[in-house]
């Protein structure tokens, strides 16, 4: 079962919807960060960089479950043979991620994009 937090009524459910390594390491993606802001960023992700230094990326949806239905909050990056593919790291987990939280899909009734990609 993917973690989940309870809040009053509500169960938030993160959901892995891809996952690998970034096209680009993340200095290039962001070069006005400072040394400090990437050790801050390191805490606060310790497995955001693998064995080889590469950003490593978390793609979620994150399910709200209440009694009056389920509604998926996610990031719009698309199945794995989606525009997206060129440049997110393995996307298209969510069916699978979906099934292991017990979500079907005729459960959903809401689907919030927070925006799109490609």
């Amino acid at each position: 079962m993917p973690p989940s937090l309870r809040i009053g009524p509500y169960t938030v459910i993160a959901l892995a919807d891809g996952a690998g390594p970034f096209f680009s390491p993340r200095g290039e993606a962001f070069p006005d960060a400072t040394t400090e802001q990437w050790a801050a960023a390191d805490r606060f992700d310790p497995g955001a960089l693998d064995a080889d230094g590469r950003w490593r990326l978390q793609f979620r949806t994150f399910a709200i479950r209440s009694d009056q239905g389920v509604t998926l909050v996610d990031a719009g990056i698309g199945p794995a043979d989606g525009p997206a593919a060129s440049w997110a790291p393995v996307p298209g987990a969510l069916p699978a991620s979906l099934a292991a939280a017990g979500i079907e899909p005729a459960d959903v009734d809401t689907v919030v994009l927070t925006h799109l990609h490609t």
